[in-house]
């Protein structure tokens, strides 16, 4: 399931294109949330400080679009608010445990908002780390999570690569899309380009 930035600076354009970060992110969250099992299927996830499920529909493509243009689905990018929104979603009984989303692909630039917090006097835990620990008093399995920076002007990075279950890519190319949808790690991608026929001379 996507996590669509379409905040302010999502719609900078990229260096003599027409096309805008905003254009790519909704493209994959529309394309993913068309392909998605239920409960979630045709939604994605818009970023706010009170996030929406969005849902996409229309009769075409263009109409889809510019039905969700419509809205104002991004006042700010707390990605806190989004894992509370599903986690809320679980205790309300609208989703059940086996449904909720196994992999999250929070599509950006990756301005975000600020990501971390005073736990104690002796150490300070990052957003992510909270997350985590919440999910897990209710034994919640955390998802797969893909941070996928479509507009990398920065070198922000928001979750602790080490762990498990944690990938970054960038860019808007069509093998980018293959690897996340196909759940490949940062170092299965990586591994897949090196061993490719355009680098085979360097080996």
């Amino acid at each position: 399931m996507c996590v669509v930035d379409t905040s302010g600076s999502m719609t900078m354009g990229y260096n003599r294109s027409s096309v805008k970060p905003i254009d790519v992110a909704i493209s994959l969250g529309m394309y993913c949330g068309e392909r998605i099992g239920e409960p979630f299927k045709d939604y994605f996830i818009s970023f706010s400080s009170k996030p929406q499920l969005i849902k996409i529909e229309g009769i075409d493509f263009v109409d889809k679009v510019a039905r969700i243009y419509k809205q104002n689905l991004c006042q700010d990018t707390n990605l806190t608010a989004v894992f509370d929104m599903l986690l809320k979603m679980y205790k309300n009984g609208a989703v059940k445990m086996e449904d909720m989303p196994e992999q999250l692909i929070v599509i950006s630039d990756m301005n975000i908002d600020c990501g971390s917090h005073w736990h104690d006097k002796h150490r300070m835990k990052t957003e992510m780390e909270l997350i985590r620990e919440e999910w897990s008093r209710y034994n919640l399995n955390f998802p797969r999570l893909v941070y996928w920076n479509v507009n990398a002007r920065n070198n922000l990075i928001l979750d602790n690569a080490e762990i498990d279950g944690v990938s970054f890519v960038s860019g808007c190319s069509p093998t980018v899309f293959q690897a996340v949808i196909n759940n490949k790690s940062g170092w299965d991608i990586c591994y897949d380009t090196l061993m490719s026929d355009r680098y085979k001379k360097v080996f």
